[in-house]
């Protein structure tokens, strides 16, 4: 999914759940960074020691296996029941990394979130959650079963859902997918989504511990909205205009624009204390430092601090019952 869901409708969702404002958006940023935190960057605090922040997404595809292995299935395409009845294929095939919708892996990650308490972690979680419905069938690990096979698709890596572009993440598109049986290859995104939409929302009030009232009706208004067809910039900014009526009814106020460096820019500027112009970019030559000596009270680092501490619970999660089924090389 792109950022339509990951931070409009995610931020609807925990207006919704009867988050406030400000818990929304933290929900709603979180969710949506974990795609744009692509560079490992390299912090000072005041006593000179240096704070390593991780990635969990890459701005390249082809970066060594090792990496893509730890960020793909953690934050991307969680693995799931490979015989689902929604991953079934043309040629019989499975795999055990495959992505499958609301699977038992993506749910355990949702219910730590929970125990967690901290909103951060939940909306880290709420990205790999509803992943699980927009990435299903394909794997975050190079290999044939995500070849979709046609002209184009041949001149894209078969990594995630790489050959199928961006088709798997955008609201409004219905396409095809090809390796899977009659009955599933027409692929209904609005469906998927929607799906993702109501599923998360008895997470958000899960967390809340609060029956959600009028539920149904709120997931029509989004329905609603998902019909106009197209992702052109006209488009998107038709649905923008819906998600902010919807917004104003919840909150009185429209849906807070997302900057993926807001968080960055608030706690960390360049060692020589410019303004930072490209933050999360980093060629070892460029130190940075916190701004304040209570940097670890910011948004950004209680972001790292989560995006870590996911990682550390997938790997725990995933390190026997599925790593330990296969044997993957490095390329």
């Amino acid at each position: 999914m792109d950022s339509e869901f990951h931070f409009d409708i995610t931020y609807l969702i925990a207006l919704k759940a009867k988050f406030s404002k400000s818990e929304a958006k933290i929900i709603a940023t979180s969710s949506q960074l974990v795609d744009d935190n692509t560079e490992k960057n390299y912090i000072k605090n005041d006593k000179g020691e240096i704070y390593k922040t991780y990635i969990s997404q890459t701005s390249n595809i082809l970066k060594p296996s090792d990496e893509l292995f730890r960020i793909y299935p953690s934050f991307h395409f969680v693995p799931g029941n490979p015989m689902s009845s929604t991953a079934r294929r043309k040629d019989g095939t499975f795999h055990l990394l495959n992505t499958t919708p609301n699977n038992k892996n993506v749910k355990k990650l949702m219910n730590y979130a929970l125990e967690t308490n901290n909103l951060y972690s939940l909306g880290i979680a709420s990205h790999a959650y509803s992943d699980s419905w927009s990435h299903q069938n394909f794997v975050g690990y190079y290999t044939d079963f995500n070849s979709l096979n046609g002209v184009l698709e041949k001149s894209a890596p078969n990594i995630g859902h790489a050959d199928a572009r961006h088709k798997p993440d955008q609201v409004s598109l219905i396409w095809r997918d090809e390796r899977l049986i009659s009955g599933n290859t027409l692929v209904d995104n609005n469906k998927r989504f929607i799906s993702a939409a109501k599923e998360l929302l008895k997470y958000f009030g899960k967390y809340n511990n609060i029956s959600i009232k009028n539920r149904k009706p709120f997931l029509k208004q989004i329905d609603k909205i998902f019909s106009i067809k197209g992702n052109s910039y006209f488009k998107k900014r038709k649905r923008k205009k819906e998600y902010n009526k919807l917004s104003i009814d919840l909150s009185k106020e429209n849906i807070p624009e997302y900057n993926k460096y807001e968080w960055f820019n608030d706690a960390v500027q360049n060692e020589t204390k410019n303004s930072v112009f490209l933050p999360n970019i980093n060629f070892n030559n460029i130190e940075y430092i916190w701004r304040s000596v209570d940097y670890q009270k910011s948004s950004y680092y209680k972001f790292c601090e989560a995006i870590k501490q996911h990682q550390k619970q997938t790997d725990t999660l995933f390190q026997k019952d599925i790593y330990g089924g296969v044997q993957l090389n490095k390329w």
